[in-house]
């Protein structure tokens, strides 16, 4: 099963981005040092990635699944074109993928 996750959001550094997006009302919930920040707020969930990251776009789709592989297949099945093969990152497996509207979006699926 595929769940949403967030939207990723690419800045140019985290610093100023996440003291930014705080005064927003968003909480940081996870960071991984300069690179990646996991913020929530009021039900909401943004990721922010600095810049140098590997995303196509300032703008990125994030979904989860417990059966990446699979669910990879499942929406290629379907249009869907693999843009990044799955790649072991520090926390989970990722595949980054572009909708047949072009929309990119990232399937991951955490260790």
């Amino acid at each position: 099963m595929i769940k949403p996750s967030g939207v990723f959001l690419t800045v140019k550094s985290l610093a100023p981005a996440l003291a930014f997006y705080q005064k927003l009302g968003f909480e940081i919930r996870f960071q991984d040092g300069n690179r990646y920040a996991a913020l929530h707020g009021n039900g909401q969930k943004l990721d922010l990635m600095a810049e140098g990251e590997s995303l196509p776009h300032k703008l990125v789709l994030g979904f989860s699944t417990d059966d990446l592989a699979g669910e990879s297949a499942t929406l290629q099945a379907v249009g869907a074109k693999v843009v990044t093969p799955p790649k072991a990152g520090p926390h989970e497996t990722t595949t980054l993928l572009q909708a047949p509207d072009g929309t990119f979006f990232v399937l991951s699926q955490k260790f």
